[in-house]
C-alpha cells in the first residue's frame, strides 16, 4: 500500500497545480489583451499624428491659411488661424478629431511671417 501512494500524486497536490496553472494561463491573456489595446492606441495616435503633421506642412508652404475642415473618413481635421496685431507671426491651431472615440489630438503651429 506504501508503494502505490508514493507512486502518484494526491488529489489535493492536482487540485492546486491546475488552480496555479489557470492562473498563469488567465495572467497571460489579460497580458495579450493589454497589448493589443495599447498597440490600437499607438497606431491611432500615428494615424492621427502624420495627418496634423500634413496639414503643418501644407499650411506652412502655402501662405496665410483661412481656417477650415477636412473630412479623412475615419476622423475630422479642423483648424483656424490668426495674424498676430503686427503682422509679425501666424499662429495655426489644428484639432484631429477620432469619430468613433471621444479622443483627439491638437497642435499649434507659430511662423514668422518676416
Amino acid at each position: 500500500m506504501a508503494d502505490r501512494a508514493a507512486a502518484g500524486f494526491t488529489l489535493a497536490e492536482v487540485i492546486v497545480a491546475l488552480a496555479l496553472l489557470s492562473i498563469g494561463v488567465l495572467a497571460v491573456a489579460a497580458a495579450g489583451l493589454s497589448a493589443a489595446r495599447l498597440l490600437t492606441g499607438a497606431h491611432r495616435d500615428e494615424f492621427l499624428a502624420a495627418t496634423l503633421a500634413g496639414l503643418a506642412d501644407s499650411l506652412a508652404t502655402g501662405g496665410t491659411p483661412a481656417g477650415g475642415e477636412i473630412d479623412r473618413g475615419r476622423m475630422t481635421v479642423s483648424w483656424s488661424s490668426e495674424v498676430s496685431a503686427d503682422s509679425l507671426t501666424l499662429t495655426v491651431q489644428a484639432i484631429a478629431k477620432l469619430k468613433a472615440t471621444p479622443d483627439s489630438v491638437s497642435t499649434t503651429i507659430v511662423r514668422v511671417l518676416r
